[in-house]
């Protein structure tokens, strides 16, 4: 299997890109979307830990607004 290419004039340097691919994460073969939740557990645990409920509802809206922002954008730079 080979792994993902950007869209010719992205890169992961750009945080745009960086968002909406999780780092690269989404350009995983093989169920991206997948790998993409097992390397955001973590980061969900960890504020499950410091904060509870809350902070993991208020950190995952945060997130969604980011990586709506992040997507739309990179949808209308790249098509």
């Amino acid at each position: 299997m080979k792994i993902a290419s950007l869209p010719e004039g992205r890169s992961l340097r750009e945080p745009m890109t960086a968002i909406v691919t999780f780092g690269g994460v989404g350009l995983l073969p093989f169920a991206p979307g997948t790998w993409g939740s097992a390397a955001a557990l973590p980061f969900g645990w960890i504020l499950a830990m410091l904060g509870g409920w809350t902070a993991l509802l208020t950190g995952a809206a945060i997130v969604a607004c980011i990586g709506w922002w992040a997507s739309d954008r990179y949808v209308s730079l790249t098509g």
